[in-house]
């Protein structure tokens, strides 16, 4: 090939003729290793110190995410990096009137909403803890929706739910078809996405792109 694409963290290298373009996307595994597994930080740490020395070009989603990348690689070329931000790919789709059968018992506009794989850097226990509070001091109060695939190290969450007293009033759904999150995110009273740290924060533009009132951290 004349040129590589490189875009799940790992970098192919030993192509005597290929150019290689690197998408960075961040380094969460560095600054939080204890939000993830041994095996996730081993391979993306291995692929970005990979890009680090062998890349021909970085492409990152994120000012931030480059400005760490030549931080922990400052010999790397500036000049050989670029910033290409995302973009959400429900903005041309019509989701009126498309309810996914596993959302399909909630009220347009009375549910909380949060999107995201179920893993701890998403700050998911912290968001259960403030729905408790927010439980206990509203009437007639709207369920939460944690859609998303399970992660790593949140195996226990549906337990810890139950612990909180929760069972009643948070749904988890799992990984939602785009017919079904489009709906979610047109019709959620708020997203909620209180994120320890991201690269980009996809989920915050998506639910934007909808309308949806959003809270989120500064991070």
């Amino acid at each position: 090939p004349d040129i590589i694409h490189a875009n799940n963290y790992s970098c192919p290298n030993g192509f005597k003729k290929a150019r290689v373009i690197y998408t960075l996307y961040d380094l969460s595994f560095f600054d939080y290793p204890d939000l993830t597994t041994e095996e996730n930080r081993s391979k993306c740490f291995g692929g970005v110190f990979s890009a680090a020395v062998s890349a021909d070009f970085v492409l990152s989603i994120s000012e931030y995410s480059l400005n760490r990348f030549l931080e922990m690689y400052p010999h790397y070329p500036k000049e050989r990096t670029g910033v290409a931000h995302l973009g959400s790919r429900f903005f041309s789709a019509d989701p009126k009137g498309i309810i996914g059968k596993s959302v399909s018992r909630l009220t347009p506009d009375k549910f909380w909403l949060s999107v995201c794989t179920l893993e701890p850097r998403k700050n998911l226990r912290r968001l259960l803890r403030a729905f408790r509070e927010y439980l206990k001091q509203t009437a007639n109060a709207y369920p939460l929706v944690l859609a998303g695939g399970q992660g790593w190290m949140e195996g226990e969450l549906e337990s810890f739910i139950q612990q909180l007293g929760l069972s009643n009033h948070v749904q988890l759904p799992g990984y939602v078809s785009d017919e079904g999150l489009c709906w979610l995110y047109e019709n959620c009273f708020a997203f909620v996405y209180p994120s320890l740290y991201e690269g980009f924060g996809l989920p915050v533009l998506e639910a934007m792109g909808f309308g949806a009132a959003v809270i989120t951290s500064n991070t």
